[in-house]
């Protein structure tokens, strides 16, 4: 399959290079294409079961074992073909907007009279696709890097801080990240920054990024099973595969929010209709679909495992606790904090004066009806398996039961003891949060001063 794909890719690079673009051609390019994708879709099918069925025997406590070196090779060849097929999907959209274009002009000139419209669509069809191709190209080659946004925690500065956290990578079996970063936004999450060829080969600045709303009255026993969750990703090297993915992922997208395609927003309503048969949107709309559907599986036994090395580590009540906080946590930001107190409080041209006093006063009794309603919600939140990355949080509760309890005396204190000075800390990331939403509402300068009216 992989040698399929790299030699018709390379006839196909040779026909464009050539401004060679027939429909006979394309009907090949476009077997070639359909048949590669069954394949994958078959193959990729067939992994996300063999995954669900390591994980539904953890969940039930049947096997232990998660890993079974037979799938996870198939899944690492199947990621390395789906690299070069997404490059010939991406030549293969230019050539179908091309071949559309020179058929479409080929016929309107035999024509007595054609709408404009029709015209215009083509030549933005074909010069847009090949804009979008090429913003695919170099998004691939020269992948952005993720930009931490916050303040950098530095051993000097939070040496409690660091000191825990090296001790939880050292516990996971990890090397510990290179930086940390206080976030205003909801989320914990770590990932490695540099190159995709570095990452895949394990080098890279790792970061830690913490959001102050998450860890919202979180213990440090909780805390570190979190961290140890984090850091099972590195020590399975799944960051690196991630990496790679994410690359991909992003090349994929960017080419398909600069390709015309369909639009509700389009002014022209011809237009906007025309450009919605642009067959590259839907050669590379397909393949998204492809992309996620074979990656999930693999995705979301990385995380089990994840969940499992942590739950062992520092016992499932701290990782159950842990995560049923951050979840509470980031969506009582989001649906009151965010959308409700922010938007009353910049009517009367004020913030909040800080994430502590905002959190709490959301979680006040005055809120306590729409605090279980976000529980609830968050307890039965389906979603799609074809699609989810992660197992449901419910499911993730359940199996770390089996773990028990293994909290120390000094995991029950709150998390901000492991700053010098937390009161402080807190109020830097939110006069950051401050500016942010100010900014955003127009009610000053880029500078910080305020706009005169």
């Amino acid at each position: 399959m992989l040698g399929l794909i790299v030699g018709i890719l390379l006839i196909l690079f040779a026909n464009i290079f050539g401004l060679s673009f027939n429909w006979n051609d394309w009907l090949i390019y476009l077997a070639v294409a359909v048949v590669a994708y069954l394949v994958i879709l078959i193959i990729g099918n067939s992994l996300n079961k063999q995954f669900s069925g390591l994980i539904d025997n953890f969940i039930i406590g049947q096997k232990e074992k998660l890993i079974d070196r037979g799938p996870f090779s198939v899944f690492g060849f199947l990621l390395f073909v789906l690299l070069p097929y997404l490059v010939y999907l991406m030549l293969f959209s230019f050539y179908s907007a091309v071949t559309l274009g020179v058929y479409g002009f080929w016929l309107m000139s035999g024509a007595s009279r054609i709408p404009v419209v029709i015209p215009i669509a083509l030549i933005v069809i074909v010069f847009g696709t090949g804009i979008a191709v090429l913003v695919g190209f170099f998004y691939l080659l020269f992948p952005p890097k993720k930009k931490p946004f916050g303040i950098e925690l530095k051993k000097s500065d939070e040496p409690k801080l660091w000191s825990l956290v090296c001790e939880v990578a050292k516990s996971a079996g990890s090397t510990a990240v290179d930086r940390i970063y206080a976030s205003p936004f909801p989320g914990i999450g770590v990932y490695t920054n540099g190159s995709v060829i570095g990452s895949v080969f394990g080098t890279g600045q790792k970061v830690l990024e913490v959001g102050l709303p998450s860890i919202y009255n979180m213990k440090i026993g909780e805390f570190k099973a979190i961290l140890a969750h984090e850091y099972g990703h590195f020590s399975n090297k799944d960051t690196r595969w991630g990496s790679f993915t994410y690359t991909m992922e992003n090349s994929l997208i960017s080419t398909l929010r600069a390709m015309p395609g369909p639009s509700e927003n389009a002014q022209d309503g011809t237009l906007s209709a025309l450009l919605s048969y642009n067959p590259a949107y839907w050669i590379l709309y397909f393949f998204v679909k492809l992309f996620s559907k074979v990656t999930n599986g693999f995705s979301r036994i990385r995380e089990v495992l994840a969940d499992k090395r942590s739950c062992e580590l520092f016992g499932g009540n701290n990782f159950s606790n842990g995560l049923s906080r951050v979840a509470l946590n980031d969506k009582v930001f989001f649906e009151i904090v965010e959308s409700k107190y922010v938007p009353e409080l910049l009517k009367e041209n004020q913030v909040f004066t800080s994430f502590g006093k905002a959190m709490e006063i959301a979680y006040g009794k005055d809120n306590k009806k729409v605090i279980e309603e976000l529980k609830n919600d968050i307890l039965n939140f389906q979603g799609d398996e074809n699609y989810s990355t992660h197992p449901k949080l419910k499911v993730r509760i359940e199996y770390s039961k089996r773990f028990g309890d293994k909290t120390e005396k000094k995991d029950k204190e709150p998390t901000g003891k492991l700053f010098e000075d937390w009161q402080a800390r807190s109020q830097e990331i939110t006069n950051i949060y401050n500016y942010i939403i100010m900014l955003r509402a127009g009610l000053i300068n880029p500078d910080g001063s305020v706009k005169e009216k």
